[in-house]
């Protein structure tokens, strides 16, 4: 088969290197403006994601549910951050739990109790990390990371590029679209994949009797 990946990497680039083009061309810089079309984006891959991997966690019997549980709570993470509840016009006791000191105490228990769940699960932490890197959800999650990190320098002003809110936006956008794509692909494979695998410890194996 041949390997996509280079391929992908340069139609991921050259589709930046358009929109960088095209949005200082025109000089519509509200595009990334706040609450704006690059956000909505934002906001649209990390719900989705979220909503996906839930659901593949919910197919999922194999102890592979430990780490799909695992990103759906990171993309809605991310999401809170993203999202300004406060406009939506929420019930106000929703609301606080979405917002400042509130969605902290909310995310806090949210990781608390996933902690809890994982510590429960008969997986050790070294090998879902190897089946990660086996699977290559790793390098979604490396270069996600990476971009989001570049976009947090130039948010803090450590990197300065011209036009930095855009650089900063669109590294998000990037970002967002590397968690969303490996939901899409888990959906995909917990709905073909036959599920008779336990996440419960296999039980031992009886002796037999020679006649």
């Amino acid at each position: 088969m041949i390997d996509t990946l280079p391929r992908t990497v340069f139609a991921a680039l050259v589709t930046n290197l358009v929109v960088i083009a095209s949005v200082i061309a025109s000089g519509r810089h509200d595009v990334h403006a706040e609450n704006a079309l690059f956000e909505n984006i934002q906001a649209v891959c990390l719900i989705f994601a979220a909503i996906l991997y839930a659901a593949s966690s919910l197919r999922n019997k194999s102890t592979e549910r430990v780490e799909l549980v695992g990103l759906a709570l990171l993309c809605f993470s991310f999401s809170l951050r993203e999202i300004d509840f406060e406009l939506i016009g929420l019930p106000q006791l929703i609301e606080q739990l979405l917002i400042g000191n509130g969605r902290t105490a909310s995310l806090l228990v949210l990781w608390s109790g996933y902690l809890a769940f994982l510590l429960r699960q008969p997986v050790n932490l070294s090998e879902l990390v190897h089946r990660q890197f086996d699977s290559g959800l790793s390098r979604y999650l490396f270069v996600s990371a990476g971009l989001l990190l570049t976009g947090a320098l130039i948010d803090r002003g450590l990197l300065t590029p011209d036009h930095p809110r855009l650089f900063e936006e669109l590294l998000e956008v990037n970002a967002y679209v590397l968690l969303f794509i490996p939901a899409a692909k888990s959906i995909v494979t917990s709905a073909r994949k036959p599920q008779d695998n336990s996440i419960e410890a296999p039980e031992p194996d009886r002796a037999t009797v020679a006649d």
